[in-house]
């Protein structure tokens, strides 16, 4: 998988927002950098077949570029409560080790010792740093994939917490808010201010994860799909019962 050393301008950058609140220019100059260079040295690029075909190199691109921030900031939306981010990818990476790369045993080890001081209540936070090393990390891992199948079922796996950032994300649009503006109007944020406790979100995220990771491994893509689509029906449900109001 990718050299994290690839990360390193990402990670400071990101530490210093944490204590200077850098504009978003500057974070997305920085993400798009390290996006350009998990592309270049990835599987999917390669200078024969940019030569060949470089108008639909430069597609590819493009879309992975956007996904790879999107990925980013995503991960960086999650991190917002005790364990959330930190258990969720913890389950994705295993998946990833056990079939793609074994060497992500070494940072599964290293998060379940983060995680064990992230559980509610937490003693340490991971902060923008952290999360978004671990977006491009995962962004790293979906670029080197070898074929459109795993890349899916990747997507479908993450889709409990990703789909939490894509929907908020497309409801602000929706309604004319600024999407570069912070809020908590993510269903897991939501949930907390109408009184769940961090424990118990981060444990349903986790669960649809889990299940999603499942059903891919015992039944396949098309079923994975179905579970995929039913944690999309628990949000709706979690978010018409119990969180509180979009902009509230």
């Amino acid at each position: 998988m990718q050299n994290v050393i690839f990360f390193i301008p990402l990670v400071l950058i990101s530490l210093l927002d944490d204590f200077l609140n850098l504009s978003n220019l500057k974070r997305l100059i920085f993400q798009f950098i390290t996006i350009l260079i998990i592309y270049y040295n990835s599987d999917l690029f390669s200078i024969e077949s940019f030569i060949v075909s470089p108008a639909i190199n430069f597609l590819y691109f493009l879309f992975f570029t956007l996904f790879g921030i999107s990925i980013i900031n995503f991960c960086n939306f999650l991190d917002g409560i005790d364990g959330l981010l930190a258990g969720n990818i913890i389950l994705i990476l295993l998946f990833c080790a056990l079939r793609f790369d074994m060497s992500i045993f070494i940072l599964i080890g290293s998060l379940l010792g983060f995680l064990y001081w992230n559980w509610e209540p937490a003693k340490i936070f991971m902060g923008d740093s952290g999360s978004t090393f671990l977006g491009a990390y995962l962004v790293s891992i979906f670029l080197n994939l070898n074929d459109s199948s795993s890349f899916i079922a990747l997507f479908l796996i993450c889709f409990p917490i990703l789909g939490d950032a894509i929907s908020c994300l497309m409801i602000r649009l929706f309604n004319k808010k600024n999407i570069f503006k912070a809020h908590n109007d993510h269903l897991y944020q939501r949930l907390r201010r109408a009184g769940w406790s961090p424990k118990y979100i981060t444990i349903i995220y986790m669960f649809f994860t889990m299940f999603n990771i499942f059903t891919y491994e015992i039944f396949g893509l098309n079923v994975c799909l179905i579970s995929s689509f039913s944690s999309i029906i628990f949000g709706l449900f979690l978010h018409k019962k119990y969180a509180v109001k979009l902009f509230n």
